[in-house]
């Protein structure tokens, strides 16, 4: 929210020549990811070697249109030029968001099998990706500790550990960092990683200055909630035939949830609404779920269960007190 916003433009106006990232000159924008092969004597881009060290500077590293140049290859055939041994991806939040993009993950493993793949998140959101055997490496933004230390106005111990965690990104040495949010508070992170190519999907906020290759996020197809990953895959040579949404369970939570159910379902076949978002002007009205839920009842020939959060619980108890369903 606002602390993200103000630490962001706290970190880009202060702290970047403190913790060797430079001073940032805005970077031209390209619609086609730039793709490069890492070489211990140098790099080739479109068949033209970089002297080692040359991505340090976002502004040595020429930028194409769509198409490329005149006489470059196809893109199926530049893809070979590219090799990654440490991913970041970035999305930060929230729920449903990470699960949309959540099929990226097994795309990258499927192009990049030896790759070290991480995601970095928002703390709230570790859990949904911690028990995901495709991610090598879930790296936690602390917002919570952090927001706590802004409202007590803690301010050099907030820089003193972003900037041990800014360390921390740096040290890994990423070849490729590719936020999927397309946020400043989510493409900071992707700047200050000081990956070697960094890619923004529909990059925003000025947050498109951070990177190396903007993708547009509308380039999928709009009626398709989500296609823009699809999209991004796609343009980044990624496998697209088998793109599912995946959520990974922890033994734990599966034997809690299988649990719960035996408890409040039997063994009876039931279905599963989920009402309830974290932005209200989102919800579905509730007139509509009350409509619904008798006709999925009546055809599935089940109990309906009603799943939500703690913030939740005033909504879904009005739900279920005017209608059958397990809450």
């Amino acid at each position: 929210g606002c602390w993200a916003g103000a630490a962001g433009l706290f970190l880009e106006k202060a702290m970047l020549r403190h913790i060797g990232f430079g001073a940032l000159s805005p970077l031209r924008v390209a619609p086609d990811p730039l793709l490069y092969c890492r070489h211990p004597k140098g790099a080739v881009i479109f068949g033209e070697r970089y002297s080692p060290g040359c991505f340090r500077s976002a502004a040595r590293v020429p930028t194409s249109r769509r198409g490329g140049h005149d006489d470059a290859p196809p893109l199926d055939h530049r893809l070979g030029l590219l090799m990654a041994d440490r991913i970041l991806l970035v999305r930060l939040s929230a729920m449903g968001d990470i699960v949309f993009a959540s099929p990226l993950v097994a795309a990258f493993r499927r192009r990049y099998p030896d790759a070290g793949i991480s995601w970095l998140v928002a703390e709230p959101f570790a859990d949904l990706l911690a028990s995901d055997p495709v991610i090598d490496e879930v790296i936690v933004l602390p917002t919570r500790s952090w927001g706590r230390l802004l409202r007590e106005r803690r301010y050099l111990t907030f820089a003193r550990e972003v900037r041990a965690f800014v360390t921390g990104l740096r040290r890994r040495r990423f070849d490729l960092a590719v936020d999927l949010q397309g946020l400043m508070k989510s493409g900071i992170w992707v700047g200050l990683s000081g990956a070697a190519r960094r890619i923004g999907l529909g990059s925003r906020e000025g947050s498109q200055h951070f990177m190396h290759q903007v993708i547009h996020r509308h380039g999928g197809r709009r009626e398709r909630i989500a296609s823009e990953y699809l999209f991004l895959a796609g343009e980044l040579g990624l496998p697209v035939d088998d793109f599912p949404m995946r959520v990974a369970v922890c033994p734990e939570a599966a034997a809690r949830a299988a649990a719960l159910v035996a408890e409040q379902v039997g063994e009876h076949p039931y279905g599963v609404i989920c009402p309830f978002t974290t932005r209200p002007q989102k919800h579905w009205t509730r007139e509509r779920w009350l409509e619904l839920i008798p006709r999925l009842r009546d055809r599935f020939g089940g109990p309906v269960v009603m799943l939500g959060g703690p913030g939740d619980k005033v909504a879904a108890a009005d739900i279920a007190a005017a209608c059958d369903v397990v809450n």
